[in-house]
């Protein structure tokens, strides 16, 4: 979180001044939205570790591949990049980026089956490609396997544990489970390296409820909707910031 960002609280007030209850958090769904991408995927791994996997790729293959993934980024055409990347895959059937992607797409069509058995061939053909282990984890999220989207968050944490949003995944796996001080530090994490991103500050501020930290609650919901005022959580987090205002202002 920016420091430079603060809130011009009253004097005197601390945080216990802010009067919700300890029940109260905003609610966000851990599954992704229909044009949303889920963590860490292929176009957003590290262009020097793609690249040097795309090496061996037949060059048919990898034109395939590009083609698709930039529908997918463009998200223009799902169908269209499924083509490129079934394409792709009977090129080089040994290709796990494609997989991967596929599995992404899959994931925003709803489709878990599919998304489930490309992501194991994926893992059959590279067991070390972290990207594949942060989609299956936020696959298994999805469908409320949190016990199984940990292991799965580890295991590719364990191979990139720079990828923010495969920490801000793993945070919410344990906000999920219940275990919001394991929470914690992920979502630290995932702050630290990309502060721009919007979503983590709503769970920090859930965290800081928990804590019962009413002010750094209202910073942390104040700055989610800085980042993304017209976000999916924007108006949950305007009538949370409310409450937390009314509560530092009327303490009593």
């Amino acid at each position: 979180v920016d420091p430079s960002n603060s809130f011009p609280y009253a004097s005197g007030l601390t945080p216990r001044a802010a009067s919700v209850s300890p029940s109260t958090y905003l609610n966000f769904e851990l599954r992704p939205k229909a044009n949303s991408a889920p963590p860490a995927l292929a176009p957003e791994s590290p262009d020097a570790r793609v690249n040097a996997r795309l090496a061996a790729v037949p060059e048919k293959a990898r034109k395939e591949f590009a083609a698709a993934r930039d529908l997918w980024q463009k998200g223009t055409d799902l169908e269209r990049c499924l083509d490129h990347l079934s394409k792709a895959i009977k090129l080089y059937p040994q290709f796990p980026d494609a997989y991967v992607l596929r599995a992404t797409v899959n994931i925003q069509q709803n489709n878990a089956t599919e998304a489930k058995s490309a992501l194991d061939r994926a893992l059959e053909i590279d067991p070390k490609l972290p990207e594949a282990w942060f989609t299956l984890g936020t696959l298994q999220n999805s469908q409320k396997d949190y016990a199984g989207a940990e292991k799965s968050l580890i295991e590719g944490l364990k191979l990139d544990d720079r990828s923010p949003q495969a920490q801000y995944e793993l945070a919410k796996t344990y906000w999920a489970l219940g275990r919001w001080q394991d929470a914690e530090p992920h979502a630290l994490k995932a702050v630290t390296i990309q502060p721009a991103m919007a979503p983590v500050h709503v769970l920090l501020g859930n965290i800081a409820l928990r804590k019962r930290d009413g002010i750094g609650a209202l910073k942390e919901f104040q700055e989610y909707l800085r980042l993304d005022p017209t976000g999916p959580m924007a108006e949950g987090t305007r009538a949370m910031v409310k409450k937390l205002q009314d509560g530092l202002t009327n303490p009593n």
